[in-house]
């Protein structure tokens, strides 16, 4: 498993994120989405570093990477 960085660009948290793990589509309630520069580096359900921006997503759904526009979700 690759490390997250501990200090990322941007943090979204407390998001509904919607994760592709490359087989099916996960549910995280109250999910974490990391950025460093141009790249998500960290999806899950918690986040150990430091962001230097941080954004509360609550009531809302995120889901990182989604490129298909035809994914049944």
């Amino acid at each position: 498993m690759i490390q997250p960085p501990n200090t990322v660009d941007l943090l979204v948290r407390n998001a509904t994120v919607i994760a592709f793990d490359g087989a099916h589509h996960r549910r995280l309630d109250d999910g974490v989405v990391a950025v460093s520069g141009d790249r998500i580096s960290h999806v899950g359900r918690r986040f150990e570093g430091t962001a230097k921006r941080t954004i509360d997503a609550r009531g809302g759904m995120l889901i990182p990477g989604q490129i298909s526009t035809h994914a049944h979700i």
